[in-house]
């Protein structure tokens, strides 16, 4: 979903409202269903810039992370190789929280 949002803001324009589209029309399509908030698809769409690659992503430890831990590396650390450089048992902080 991020590459698509990313693609078509590529093509279309960034004040195209890609993201809010997509949202409306996910919602719409899916009602039962809920993580097609506008917050959610841009956490999408930084996930697939940060990680361009489905393979790269799956074998980073952000993989691994519940979805919740993932948002607050892209929103805390803006460089790449700050955002998980080791497994996340090696990790120096630790969270309770989901």
């Amino acid at each position: 979903m991020g590459n698509d949002i990313l693609t078509r803001q590529r093509d279309q324009g960034w004040g195209a409202k890609v993201v809010d589209r997509i949202s409306a029309d996910m919602r719409r399509e899916f009602p039962g269903q809920h993580g097609w908030s506008r917050r959610n698809l841009l956490y999408m769409r930084k996930v697939a810039e940060a990680w361009p690659t489905e393979a790269e992503f799956v074998h980073q430890p952000g993989a691994q992370l519940p979805w919740r831990h993932v948002t607050v590396l892209l929103d805390k650390l803006h460089a790449r190789q700050d955002r998980c450089p080791r497994p996340p048992r090696q990790l120096p902080w630790r969270s309770t929280r989901a």
